[in-house]
């Protein structure tokens, strides 16, 4: 594990790095929504932006996805 630090970051020792948080005020988007883990099938994420696409038709405003699980690779 070391050495992939190592030829990741350039150094065998992991350091905490201060992340900038995501922060909007109640107003900013009429709907948020959070998408999963979709354990890397393209037809599972077609279908659940498809979903939130046609739901978000409904509704007026800005809207705002957020991805929550790992992505997906074009060729699978």
């Amino acid at each position: 594990m070391k050495s992939l630090f190592k030829k990741i970051l350039g150094t065998d020792r992991y350091q905490e790095t201060a992340r900038t948080r995501l922060a909007f005020d109640d107003k900013s988007f009429a709907a948020i929504y959070a998408l999963g883990d979709i354990h890397g099938s393209m037809a599972q994420l077609k279908f659940a932006y498809d979903a939130i696409y046609k739901d978000g038709e409904t509704i007026a405003g800005r809207k705002l996805i957020v991805l929550l699980g790992d992505y997906v690779r074009p060729w699978t």
